[in-house]
């Protein structure tokens, strides 16, 4: 025979303890929520986004047999993955500051690694559309770097996977308002977060100290 303690839970004395703490509870939470939001009000850089994007097609219903059949949505399905590539590559991006023509302070210092840290690409599953987006403090800047950014990747698509067939769909346009975050919402996150951390660590406390310990045999066999 082997003995063995175990934990007993009593629920009514775990959620009167967490009752009679709740004035702490809500005092760190409250504190959690407070320190988020200074801190988003401290970093409170503006940012902006402006979004283009592209239709892949490996070549025009116009164009050839007058119309797109099945094999020509399979290749250019295939070709939208490509495109991403296109779009992420080193080369593309130092492509679009040499045709750059903003004289933004910005763009005079970016290099490619700068502008793709910026860069977002996006493709659903099923769809023939690569959008990209373009993050940044200035929306006179990331529009023409996301409308440039589009007209190089184009080209280099033409050039590299022969997408003889590809749109613009949107063009980007200057964001009017900020994107990210607000203030508010990190401060509501920072207190759920107060409330929840505070919670976990009296539950810890009860299991610990608090929780009556049995003493039951065990029998080996």
């Amino acid at each position: 025979m082997e003995e063995r303690k175990r934990i007993v839970v009593s629920i009514h004395d775990l959620i009167k303890m967490i009752l009679a703490y709740f004035p702490v509870i809500i005092c760190w939470s409250l504190l959690c929520g407070t320190f988020l939001y200074c801190y988003k009000q401290i970093d409170r850089q503006p940012m902006y986004s402006a979004d283009t994007s592209v239709y892949i097609l490996s070549r025009t219903a116009d164009s050839d047999y007058g119309r797109l059949d099945m094999s020509d949505l399979e290749v250019s399905h295939q070709m939208t993955l490509d495109a991403v590539h296109v779009f992420e590559s080193e080369q593309t991006a130092e492509e679009v500051l040499v045709n750059l023509e903003g004289d933004a302070e910005p763009l005079r210092t970016m290099t490619a690694g700068d502008l793709l840290k910026m860069v977002e690409i996006s493709k659903d599953d099923d769809s023939l559309v690569v959008t990209l987006t373009v993050n940044g403090p200035d929306p006179y800047v990331v529009c023409e770097i996301a409308n440039t950014y589009r007209e190089v990747a184009m080209r280099e698509m033409n050039k590299r996977i022969m997408a003889n067939g590809l749109q613009t769909v949107e063009e980007a346009l200057i964001p009017l308002e900020t994107s990210g975050r607000s203030a508010a919402m990190y401060g509501a996150a920072g207190a759920l977060l107060g409330l929840i951390s505070s919670t976990g660590i009296l539950m810890m406390i009860y299991l610990i100290f608090v929780a009556r310990r049995e003493t039951e045999d065990v029998e080996e066999i």
